[in-house]
């Protein structure tokens, strides 16, 4: 008797879970397969110490290498960001964008 006590409240339990009323969810439910998607969220700013520099436009890039220029190859050194080749300079100093030194680069490079 005893050792049928236990397998009886056994299938009275499994029996009351299967037995009920299903949930209803709401259309704009996260669970309902039909509800619409969540609107993205705003990205985050607060890593973004600065704002990003302009990019240079064609406008302003020089057109063509003067005589001059060749003459004198100092002239025509700039300087790089090893990480973000956008980032051009006429003289040494750090990147805007990760502080990184910049490097020559060699003309015709």
């Amino acid at each position: 008797m005893f050792k049928l006590l236990p397998l009886v409240a056994l299938i009275a339990l499994l029996g009351g879970c299967a037995t009920g009323n299903s949930i209803v969810l709401d259309a704009n439910h996260p669970a309902n397969p039909n509800a619409p998607a969540a609107p993205s969220a705003v990205p985050s700013t607060t890593l973004a110490l600065t704002p990003a520099p302009a990019a240079p436009t064609p406008a302003t890039a020089p057109a063509t290498t003067h005589q001059h220029e060749r003459a004198h190859p100092a002239a025509q050194e700039t300087y790089v960001c090893p990480m973000h080749p956008d980032v051009v300079s006429d003289k040494p100093g750090t990147c805007p964008k990760c502080g990184m030194r910049l490097v020559r680069k060699e003309a015709g490079k």
